[in-house]
Parts: structure tokens; C-alpha cells; sequence
């Protein structure tokens, strides 16, 4: 069984979404949605800043769980 790569935040795609409101002020509000190769949507966030954190922190927390399966594999 081979364990897959590890991932990169080049994998990701962050896209601005407009919240569709008419409230006066807020007319061009939105948020982002963050996608996975561009198949998977993880998750949302309401600024950019916001975005690129949560996807490298998905990225350290999935890279450490693909270290530690290969490690087990290979020690197998």
C-alpha cells in the first residue's frame, strides 16, 4: 500500500462569494470559499487573511498524519 504525497497549499483555491444581500451599506459583501484542487469545498471564511491561515493549518495537521502513517507503514 503506498501512502499518498504530501499535500501543498498550491493545492488549494480560495474564491471571493457574494452574500447576495440588499442591505444598504452591505450590498457587496461576501466571504471566501476554500477549495481543495478545485473538486472539494472545506470550508469558508469571511477574509482573505482568514483563508490562507485556515488552509495551512489543514496542511501541517494532514502532512503530520501522512508523516506518522508512513513511519507506521514502514516500520510494519
Amino acid at each position: 500500500m503506498k501512502i499518498a504525497e504530501n499535500i501543498r497549499c498550491k493545492d488549494f483555491s480560495v474564491k471571493w462569494v457574494w452574500h447576495r444581500q440588499n442591505i444598504q451599506g452591505r450590498e457587496n459583501d461576501g466571504y471566501y470559499e476554500i477549495w481543495f484542487q478545485g473538486k472539494k469545498k472545506i470550508g469558508t471564511a469571511p477574509t482573505k487573511k482568514e483563508a490562507q491561515r485556515i488552509i495551512s493549518q489543514k496542511v501541517k495537521d494532514v502532512n503530520r498524519i501522512l508523516k506518522a502513517a508512513r513511519k507506521k507503514y514502514n516500520n510494519q
